[in-house]
């Protein structure tokens, strides 16, 4: 009787354990979290997109360069593991790139929004921008007036999913919108303003003067205020908190010692500002 008792308890644990394994969620058995495979792997494989000044990709060879390249590059050096410029991804396409493990991060700096808040990892902010309504150098419609870009008459072009686009079809809703496919680059946002196919696009000033110096006076600001001063983040997929602290913690060291503002400076980025350090040092310290 004992025998028989002894063997049903060791079958309900046995049976127990079966019915937990079958339970647990089938993401939680085909991978590892992203942190647990960048520490193995001692690799962090990158996703990234043409955004001149901060990613630059070269045509011919497909190398990236650029201010996000130093900054990504030197958080790598510092956490003694390897940058892999993995693939260039679609701004529309990050969230796929990383949910589907593609991408272990996207290494250009994003937008935030409501879809990247609520279903996305994000870090600290690593730089702000302010953001602009651009128009065509002879369109004075605009001029100095934001409002009289919320009407349907006025097209604005942006890449689907990209949180521009979201954006200015949030904050001008009469207005009409023109999506680029999510696999766009942003060089197309201009010449569809230059092909008068759109009215209006949202950027950082960095990206436009890019632009200007091989096509001048074709694009200008609407006003001298900015529309959004827009957080810089990395993302990558949910539930990511262990790396993004880790990588937060780097970046926290690269504020405070100047090296964000020192890469800004060096590719000559004067529109977009390094957060301050959070620690502020008395004078007699450099005495």
């Amino acid at each position: 009787m004992t025998q028989t008792l002894f063997r049903l308890f060791l079958l309900t644990i046995l049976c127990g354990g079966v019915f937990t394994t079958i339970l647990r969620p089938a993401s939680a058995l085909e991978h590892d979290t992203v942190y647990e495979r960048v520490m193995k792997t001692k690799t962090l494989r990158c996703g990234y997109a043409d955004w001149s000044p901060f990613i630059v990709i070269d045509p011919n060879t497909g190398a990236v360069t650029g201010a996000m390249v130093d900054i990504v590059e030197e958080m790598g050096k510092r956490l003694d593991i390897k940058i892999e410029w993995t693939a260039s991804v679609g701004w529309g396409d990050i969230t796929t790139a990383a949910n589907s493990s593609k991408i272990d991060l996207f290494c250009n700096t994003v937008w935030t929004d409501k879809a990247q808040l609520q279903n996305m990892s994000l870090t600290r902010p690593v730089y702000y921008s302010p953001t602009y309504a651009f128009a065509r150098a002879d369109d004075k419609r605009f001029d100095n007036n934001y409002a009289a870009i919320n009407d349907a008459k006025t097209k604005i072009v942006g890449i689907d999913g990209d949180t521009g686009y979201i954006t200015m079809q949030k904050y001008f809703p009469k207005a009409t919108m023109v999506a680029l496919p999510s696999t766009s680059q942003t060089a197309e946002l201009p010449l569809n303003l230059g092909a008068n196919k759109a009215d209006i696009f949202l950027s950082d000033i960095s990206f436009v003067d890019e632009y200007n110096k091989t096509n001048p006076g074709k694009i200008k600001r609407v006003a001298g205020k900015p529309l959004f001063i827009m957080n810089e983040v990395f993302v990558t997929r949910a539930g990511e908190q262990q790396l993004m602290n880790v990588l937060d913690t780097v970046l926290q060291s690269l504020i405070n010692e100047g090296f964000i503002a020192d890469t800004l400076k060096k590719y000559e980025v004067n529109s977009s500002f390094a957060p301050e350090s959070d620690v502020k040092l008395p004078e007699k310290l450099y005495q």
